[in-house]
């Protein structure tokens, strides 16, 4: 079973059983059990691919094709951590990349760097705190040092 964390967010409607918070409360009954075990959550490259940039998220870089390749890249990494926030129409709304760093505090163990971005069409929404809260509640961001 693969779980990606940007399908957390995703809403079927207020008529629809399957809510954010039910799906959070069985994927957390699936790790408990040992279903689900931890290599099996990442945001994998095929669904990058298949989604789209929104024209507002522009901060790393202005190229949509670009932008969705360093995503697709990051994903890709074994030691890399994407978290997306998408519409339901496939345009990504905002992300979080926590890597190993670059420069300076590559030699550091245990320092790790996060990269935060959110469309400008989707701030003051929460997406950023969302995906924030998201990623940030691994277990193992508790032995490490981010660096934001």
């Amino acid at each position: 079973m693969l779980v990606c964390p940007a399908y957390a967010g995703y809403d079927f409607g207020p008529d629809h059983p399957l809510t954010p918070r039910r799906l959070a409360v069985g994927l957390d009954l699936l790790r408990a059990t040992g279903l689900l075990r931890p290599g099996d959550e990442g945001c994998p490259p095929s669904l990058v691919r298949r989604l789209r940039p929104d024209p507002g998220l522009t901060a790393f870089t202005r190229d949509p094709a670009r932008e969705l390749d360093l995503l697709a890249r990051a994903a890709a990494h074994p030691d890399t951590c994407l978290v997306l926030a998408h519409a339901p129409d496939g345009r990504i709304a905002g992300q979080v990349t926590v890597c190993a760093p670059e420069g300076r505090w590559a030699a550091l163990d245990r320092v790790l760097e996060l990269a935060l971005e959110t469309s400008r069409n989707w701030r003051r929404m929460g997406v950023a705190g969302g995906l924030l809260r998201f990623a940030l509640d691994a277990s193992w961001v508790a032995h490490v040092i981010s660096l934001a």
